[in-house]
């Protein structure tokens, strides 16, 4: 529709003819220099919807940064990438987020989503633990939470603990007690067949590193395997 779009555009294809350029080339030259924020009206009473890359540069007095979970962000690729660059990366896009926001900041994440057909259950960003404690105040809404960051809540309680079964804080380092163990056969009716390379308790659910044979490596919880 944006080919059909340009083609109609009589005094884009005169430009082109003038410039000696081919409709394939002006484009996506034209492409490459027009999006949507270019349309953004900071007058307008109304939200404002972007990546955050189309953000940089603009401030606005209330962002909301959504998705704010391991596997969303950062990324899935940042957090099985072994070099440190690929999650640098990340944080960097979280600070030019986080740092649009004149006034307030919220950022939310789900207990759960349906990603690619598959409901997921991912923990809270890691980013969300380097943000100082002081300068979070928790909203929750039923078995969700989000945390809310603004200049007028530097008076918040530094002792604030996230408490949402959901929590950062109920992620656990050791082996739990469970019948997975590191080296079982499992099996996914969507993934395939795959080896346990690693088994976790993150408090709601037991989550599991498996190489599968044709995918790679993928997180899954438990209750969407069986031992092979």
């Amino acid at each position: 529709s944006k080919i059909a779009e340009f083609e109609e555009n009589e005094d884009m294809l005169k430009e082109l003819e003038e410039d000696g350029l081919e409709l394939l080339s002006g484009f996506l030259a034209n492409v490459a220099l027009v999006a949507d924020v270019d349309k953004y009206n900071e007058n307008a009473d109304s939200v404002t919807l972007m990546t955050i890359h189309s953000a940089k540069g603009l401030e606005f007095d209330n962002v909301f940064i959504a998705g704010f979970e391991n596997n969303i962000f950062p990324g899935y690729r940042a957090m099985t990438d072994p070099s440190p660059e690929a999650m640098e990366e990340e944080r960097r896009l979280c600070y030019v987020a986080i740092t649009r926001a004149k006034k307030n900041l919220f950022i939310t994440n789900a207990a759960q989503r349906r990603n690619n057909g598959e409901f997921m259950y991912n923990l809270p960003s890691k980013f969300l633990t380097e943000i100082p404690e002081k300068y979070l105040t928790e909203i929750k809404s039923g078995g969700y939470h989000a945390s809310s960051i603004g200049k007028s809540n530097k008076t918040a309680k530094s002792d604030m603990k996230f408490k949402t079964p959901y929590s950062v804080n109920t992620v656990k380092n050791s082996a739990p007690d469970t019948d997975f163990k590191v080296g079982d056969r499992v099996k996914s009716t969507k993934l395939g067949f795959g080896t346990i390379t690693a088994v976790e308790d993150v408090g709601y659910d037991i989550k599991l590193t498996v190489e599968f044979d044709t995918l790679g490596t993928k997180e899954i919880f438990k209750k969407f395997v069986i031992k092979a």
